[in-house]
């Protein structure tokens, strides 16, 4: 059986120079398949933490004032409270409560369906094909939570628009053009917390992957 403490890092070296002594192909494969499945397991364990945290900030919503919150802003704008403004913001918020979990709900799936696809028996050029489809589903996922961002913000921005068309309500420019401004830039500022966590989170996890699956393809050439 071949030694626990063999290093998958400094395999590519060695395997150039010599191949190592009691390690056969099926051998290397399941080294390199078990911290590859590691891998997909670590993504699927924060995509589930990333679930967690929207629900809690759900439940957040519910106990707390944020209605209220977005009434007070279209207030300033000049816009007067009613049933037909509350009835915007409950589906406003409906809309977002609903649409962030869903979309990451549904990843998830994908991640897992990836985690028990890659097997042990798969061939090498199976495997690989595994690991390049899964590298693929996590990039769908960090520009589909990018996209659910500006979609939100465009329906946030759509409720204000209506609700001051349907009041008859015209803000000065200064105070129109500040309110868009300041949201432009704050989903601007989102985006970039975004792009920077999944780059640090995510990042680590598959440039690590990438070297895993740039190892397969060298020995699937050999």
């Amino acid at each position: 059986m071949p030694d626990n403490n063999f290093d998958i890092d400094d395999f590519k070296s060695v395997w150039q120079e010599d191949r190592p002594a009691g390690y056969a192909d099926s051998d290397i494969r399941r080294m390199l398949n078990r911290r590859s499945r590691n891998y997909v397991r670590y993504i699927l364990y924060i995509s589930l933490a990333e679930l967690a945290l929207f629900i809690l900030l759900n439940l957040y919503t519910y106990i707390g004032q944020e209605n209220n919150s977005f009434m007070s802003i279209l207030s300033r704008l000049g816009a007067e409270e009613n049933e037909s403004v509350n009835n915007s913001i409950e589906l406003l918020y409906d809309f977002l409560k609903i649409g962030g979990p869903l979309l990451t709900l549904v990843f998830i799936v994908l991640f897992y369906r990836s985690y028990k696809r890659i097997s042990v028996e798969s061939n090498m050029k199976k495997f690989i094909l595994q690991i390049i489809r899964f590298k693929k589903t996590v990039s769908a996922f960090i520009w589909a939570n990018i996209l659910w961002m500006v979609i939100s913000v465009i329906a946030l921005a759509t409720v204000v628009v209506n609700t001051l068309s349907r009041q008859h309500i015209t803000p000065e420019r200064p105070t129109i053009l500040g309110f868009f401004v300041g949201v432009t830039i704050a989903a601007l500022i989102g985006i970039g917390f975004m792009l920077l966590y999944y780059r640090v989170v995510y990042g680590i996890i598959l440039r690590r992957l990438n070297r895993n699956l740039k190892q397969l393809q060298e020995i699937e050439n050999e």
